[in-house]
C-alpha cells in the first residue's frame, strides 16, 4: 500500500483532530474492537454515507479538508473503500496493519457497539 499512516502517526492525528478515521469492517468485527474515535461506515453503505461525511470531512475553517484514513478487515476491502472514496475525490490513506497493529501497539480499543 503505497499511502499508509502508522499507527503512532494515527494516534497524533487522532489527538489533534486533524483526521477522519473510517472503519469499513464489518458490524460483528467493529464490535469486538474499535479505534476510539472511528466512524463505522459498513463497505456496503459507503456510497449511500458519502454525503453524510461530507460535513466532517472540512474543518471548521472552510475549505481546508480533514484527511482520511481507513481500517478495514481485509486488503481486498480496503482496496475497495479507497476507490469508492477516490470516485469522489477523497485520497484516503490506509492505517498499516490496521486494528490489530493499533491493538499490539497498547492503544485503547473500545469494544461493543459503536
Amino acid at each position: 500500500m503505497d499511502q499508509e499512516l502508522s499507527v503512532a502517526e494515527l494516534a497524533i492525528e487522532l489527538e489533534t483532530r486533524r483526521i477522519l478515521l473510517l472503519d469499513v469492517r464489518d458490524g460483528e468485527d467493529v464490535a469486538v474492537g474499535h479505534i476510539p474515535g472511528a466512524w463505522p461506515v459498513s463497505l456496503a453503505a459507503l456510497p449511500l454515507r458519502l454525503r453524510d461525511l461530507d460535513d466532517p470531512l472540512h474543518h471548521k475553517l472552510g475549505t481546508v479538508r480533514a484527511r482520511v484514513a481507513l481500517v478495514a478487515g481485509d486488503e481486498d476491502r480496503l482496496l475497495v473503500a479507497r476507490a469508492m472514496l477516490a470516485e469522489v475525490g477523497v485520497d484516503a490513506l490506509a492505517v498499516a496493519g490496521g486494528v490489530a497493529a493499533w491493538s499490539r501497539a497498547g492503544r485503547p480499543l473500545n469494544r461493543g457497539a459503536h
